[in-house]
């Protein structure tokens, strides 16, 4: 379930960076209400300053914070935006205590954002910008039916009850989001295996466990390991203690 997260929200990449554009207006405009840009650059005006004469940092440095936040801005982009600070350097003086701007809303990658609404469904504590985007996303109908989709799986897990797991299939066979369809598909193929991992507590980690590092000693031994050998590798016994000695 956690793999097909990742998978369907990089599908609706597009649409979640949308959502973050318009939040981010949202904060720009609460903070300036009068001012009619729409450009990301002037958006990250005041954060550039703080870091610039605050932070002293320079505006290579200022970009890659930028872009870790989701801003793919070019170097020329940038520079030809703020080159102008740097004669303003000697003249412009900011105290030390200067209160930093409202925090940029962060763009998550696919796989952040799993985590991130993983860790939300589980009821584990996320940031207050995750629970921003979270609180959006959910006016969305694509988002709606995702998130649901994966509480009421982890449901299942933390339970370990099967009861409704057909149900919540039949429901996503016929889902809007191809990602999610395409899971309940496999899933109804699979849905014996899964009902039996769901009702009983037997498990065959153990043996992965053995198969896992039996590959590991082969690879260690580039393959010509003979029989006897992995044997003793694999588990030391009193008879091949005797042979040692």
């Amino acid at each position: 379930m956690s793999d097909w997260l990742v998978k369907i929200l990089q599908d609706m990449q597009i649409e979640y960076q949308r959502v973050i554009r318009e939040m981010r207006l949202d904060d720009y405009l609460e903070q300036y209400p009068n001012s009619p840009t729409e450009d990301e650059l002037e958006l990250c005006r005041d954060f550039v300053y703080y870091e610039f004469f605050v932070n002293r940092k320079t505006l290579t440095q200022i970009r890659q914070l930028l872009q870790d936040k989701g801003m793919p801005f070019s170097q020329k982009e940038f520079c030809d935006r703020y080159r102008y600070l740097t004669r303003l350097k000697r003249r412009v003086r900011i105290t030390e205590d200067a209160a930093p701007p409202p925090d940029i809303l962060p763009l998550y990658t696919p796989s952040v954002l799993a985590r991130v609404i993983e860790s939300h469904i589980r009821g584990k504590s996320v940031s207050i910008c995750a629970q921003r985007i979270i609180r959006k996303l959910t006016q969305y109908q694509w988002f709606n039916e995702l998130y649901n989709a994966v509480k009421d799986f982890f449901f299942f897990i933390k339970e370990r009850s099967s009861i409704g797991l057909k149900e919540w299939i039949g429901k996503h066979l016929h889902s809007s989001l191809v990602g999610l369809k395409t899971l309940a598909k496999g899933m109804q193929q699979d849905f014996e295996a899964i009902h039996n991992a769901l009702k009983y507590e037997f498990s065959n980690g153990i043996v992965e466990g053995y198969v896992n590092k039996l590959k590991a000693i082969k690879r260690v031994m580039y393959g010509r390991a003979s029989i006897q050998l992995l044997e003793i590798k694999m588990y030391l016994t009193e008879k091949h203690c005797t042979k040692f000695e």
